[in-house]
């Protein structure tokens, strides 16, 4: 088989840096082993003050349904703005905002 810039393997198939999935496991518990030896050389990352991210749709209709829930401002036309507790809140409303289509069904 010709030589490509992706590697030797199927064509035009990255195939170069890629393990054996037995030798991917043995890398995998390496460094893990590693960053729990060192788990005393990190430090959490702390926000300070509330989280707040501002979402822009490109159309007006979601930020008008949105802006419904009073836990949304509406800074533009096209823009909501949330206020979170903490990012979990904030992760679980755009989880629902990323998700929710009207017609949803089981």
């Amino acid at each position: 088989m010709p030589h490509s810039p992706w590697g030797r393997g199927l064509r035009g198939f990255p195939t170069h840096g890629t393990l054996a999935p037995a030798a991917a496991r043995e890398e995998i518990r390496r460094g893990a082993h590693r960053a729990v030896e060192r788990l005393a050389d990190f430090k959490p990352y702390r926000l300070h003050g509330e989280p707040v991210r501002d979402l822009t749709f490109k159309n007006y209709m979601p930020a008008q349904v949105l802006a419904y829930l009073s836990v949304v401002e509406r800074p533009e036309t096209r823009t909501i703005r949330y206020r979170a507790e903490d990012m979990v809140e904030m992760a679980k409303f755009f989880q629902f905002v990323g998700n929710y289509e009207p017609g949803l069904s089981p």
